[in-house]
């Protein structure tokens, strides 16, 4: 991330009068800066011009402080003396940590200069919640749900803004890590060797092309830096129970014109239920070579190895005590860039590999199981089916069981087949050209190619596709206050031909405190593989699917208090998708398929606050979220069906974090709260209600010595049992309590 400078340069006249210009590092004025300077008995607040100027007249001679805010940039404090100080000096200031984003527009951005709705983690929130899997932190993030099958390990969605699951691009370092068709299983990434993570909601086709029709995400890995010295090391264990362990290490540095990061983690536990096991080993590097001044040559690598026993629905009373999936991931990139003050160029080659494998060669059942439920089955939102309880196996026999009025019992026989063994591999590659010009303060032009290659390795046929992206990224501002972009890209797939995906976002700010940001854009998610190009006997690919297809709005304010310690902001938001693909099965003989028939409508609301004190950080989101199926292929389906609320997309949801940082310690409580929410059971039992949950972590850390830090953290504090996805029961309370050690070699 680039260092902002807020440049001032302060005039004293011979009559005592207090003048001054601010500038940006570019030369750029900067207007409705904030200028306060006081000493005891005397004190005086001035915002600079239109053109960057201020004066404070009569001003008597003495020590001063002053103190500098403007949206943007962080608040800088410095002394001075009057009239004995220099004629014009610099002051430069860091900018907040979540000031600079690079995702939005591909290039470093302040922003306050965007119109989108972005959210950074940074190093502080991962540490402070001691590195958990990447979906964890999703959590905190405002229009974001999270969809975990199971308990570690188990298949892991996100759903933003009323999108589905296929509809964020995910990125490492720049690189594009979804399957083809834009699904990402988040159960197996972690903060190792991360540094951020940046999200952006909203389409962003524009600047990405496909499979970003609600948002990206990206994490940034960790690189070397002068702070590290030589060597700087770290090396952690902790367990807990579940025969849970996690051993973690990592070394990063400085050498010479180099600089690298590189990290370990190996993650194993036994589980809560039979067949539960999980197990991960993730490694990372990040290379770096500074060829001058002005260019570097960048590699980046990541592998992740797993291995999770898949007992099913344990919520429902199945379990398949020998099913299991296996997946290696490889994540590889080789970059080079050179920057100068006025233009910069980027050139990227990517690769990802990613195979998994199923095996459940051995069916089970019949389970006869049965529950009490209650609601009208077909019925529209908090009116449909929902389970009460479900039965024991004695009260499964018990003829004379009673049953309160406006409840029923559902019985079932369930069996869990066999199935042959199931493997999948697909391949990336990627080759980038992206350059960036900026023609003046405040205004710049980003444009760039994508080849992209997507191949796909099955058991019937080798899938192939191609895909080329031409985009164009202008930014610029009118005024000194309003800052406006425009994005699009054209889009030519070997599959789905040409498509065009243009963006529009404005930020004006109103004030030195409060900003209003505003955009409206379109985004697309092509077809999986399977979807264009499966052989079977009872399925087939369709090679005329068009991509899903979203627009959506937004418009919202940011709002900052006592310098920037506090930070309000509200967004509201309305999405359409269109052209959604779904399975169709036409009367026999003829074979299933897919064809783009169903669409959606989302809008709601996102509030967040953040408060940053010298020893109290706290964040909250809350996520108003109203969703409706406006063409379906099955309308009376009393889950997916014409009218009904989209499946895990919860109404109300929110999230709650604090942290106290204190001399020799840090404790960190976490809150995640998830309304009732649309789901299928998928036995038979018609329940479409999934209920409410809340979820509590706490952690803390206290330092022995500078280097050794002894470490806790308790998740599902309050022993909630619930399931994000109907049937699959989360992990219940559980603890990891280990140590940590760091090393420096200068």
């Amino acid at each position: 991330m680039s260092t902002l400078s807020l440049l001032l340069f302060l005039l004293l006249s011979p009559s005592d009068s207090f003048k001054g210009t601010v500038q940006d590092p570019t030369g750029a004025v900067v207007a409705s800066a904030r200028i306060e300077i006081s000493r005891p008995g005397f004190s005086r607040e001035i915002y600079s011009d239109s053109a960057g100027q201020f004066a404070i007249d009569e001003i008597p001679g003495g020590s001063y402080t002053i103190i500098i805010t403007a949206a943007g940039f962080a608040s800088h404090v410095a002394s001075i003396v009057i009239p004995s100080a220099p004629d014009t000096f610099t002051m430069r200031v860091a900018p907040r940590g979540d000031d600079i984003l690079v995702t939005t527009t591909r290039t470093e951005t302040p922003v306050s200069m965007v119109g989108v709705s972005a959210t950074v983690i940074d190093h502080d929130q991962i540490v402070e919640q001691q590195s958990p899997p990447v979906y964890e932190l999703l959590r905190d993030i405002p229009g974001m749900a999270v969809a975990n099958t199971s308990r570690r390990g188990g298949t892991t969605s996100i759903y933003t803004r009323g999108g589905g699951k296929d509809a964020n691009l995910m990125l490492i370092d720049g690189i594009q890590v979804n399957d083809p068709g834009g699904d990402f299983n988040f159960a197996h990434l972690t903060t190792s060797n991360i540094d951020r993570i940046e999200v952006v909601r909203g389409p962003q086709s524009a600047i990405y092309g496909s499979n970003a029709a609600a948002a990206v995400i990206q994490v940034v890995s960790h690189q070397g830096t002068p702070e590290d010295g030589i060597a700087s090391g770290y090396g952690s264990f902790e367990g807990g129970n579940f025969s849970t362990y996690r051993y973690r290490t990592g070394l990063s540095g400085v050498l010479k014109k180099f600089d690298y990061s590189w990290a370990a983690e190996r993650l194993g536990t036994r589980g809560e239920y039979a067949n539960d096991s999980y197990r991960n080993l993730t490694l990372a590097g990040n290379l770096g070579y500074h060829i001058s001044d002005i260019s570097q040559a960048r590699f980046t690598l990541r592998t992740i190895g797993s291995r999770v026993g898949v007992p099913n629905k344990v919520g429902y009373g199945l379990l398949d005590p020998d099913a299991f999936r296996t997946g290696t991931n490889i994540i590889g990139g080789l970059r080079y860039e050179r920057n100068t003050r006025t233009f910069t160029q980027r050139v990227q080659l990517g690769f990802t590999r990613f195979r998994d494998f199923f095996e459940d060669d051995k069916g089970e059942g019949p389970f006869n199981i049965a529950a009490i439920v209650t609601g009208t089955a077909g019925a529209r939102g908090a009116d449909g089916v929902r389970l009460v309880r479900l039965l024991s196996a004695s009260e499964l026999t018990n003829s004379s069981l009673l049953v309160p009025p406006g409840e029923r019992v559902v019985r079932r026989a369930v069996s869990i087949f066999a199935s042959a063994p199931s493997k999948q591999i697909t391949e990336r590659r990627t080759a980038e050209y992206q350059a960036n010009w900026n023609y003046s303060s405040h205004n710049s032009i980003t444009f760039g190619y994508d080849l992209e290659q997507e191949r796909g390795i099955t058991n019937v046929a080798p899938p192939l596709r191609n895909n080329h992206g031409l985009f164009a990224n202008h930014q610029h501002s009118v005024g000194t206050r309003l800052f406006l972009t425009e994005s699009v890209r054209l889009e030519d797939n070997s599959v789905f031909h040409k498509k065009a995906t243009p963006r529009l976002a404005a930020s004006y700010l109103l004030t030195a405190t409060t900003r209003l940001k505003a955009s409206a854009g379109t985004g697309i998610s092509e077809p999986s593989f399977l979807e264009n190009f499966a052989s079977d006997p009872t399925f087939v690919g369709n090679r005329n699917l068009r991509p899903e297809r979203s627009k959506s709005v937004e418009a919202g304010i940011e709002q900052h208090f006592f310098r920037s310690r506090l930070i309000a902001d509200a967004t509201l938001f309305g999405s359409q998708f269109r052209d959604l693909i779904v399975f169709v099965s036409p009367p026999p003989p003829q074979p299933g398929t897919w064809a783009n028939l169903e669409a959606s409508r989302a809008q709601g609301m996102e509030l967040s606050t953040r408060v940053q004190l010298k020893w109290l950080r706290m964040r909250g989101q809350y996520t108003f979220l109203d969703t409706r199926v406006t063409a379906a292929a099955s309308p009376a389906s009393a889950s997916t069906g014409l009218g009904q609320e989209l499946p895990r997309r919860p109404r109300h949801s929110g999230a709650f974090d604090v942290s106290g940082v204190f001399r020799r310690a840090f404790v960190n409580l976490n809150s995640t709260f998830v309304g009732e929410r649309q789901d299928s059971d998928g036995v038979g039992f018609g329940i479409v209600r999934n209920p409410r949950y809340e979820k509590v972590d706490l952690g803390g850390s206290y330092s022995l010595r500078p280097s050794i830090d002894l470490f806790i953290r308790v998740e599902n504090l309050l022993n909630r049992r619930y399931a994000e996805v109907l049937g699959y029961t989360a992990l219940s309370r559980n603890a990891l309590a280990g140590v940590n050690f760091r090393w420096k070699y200068r």
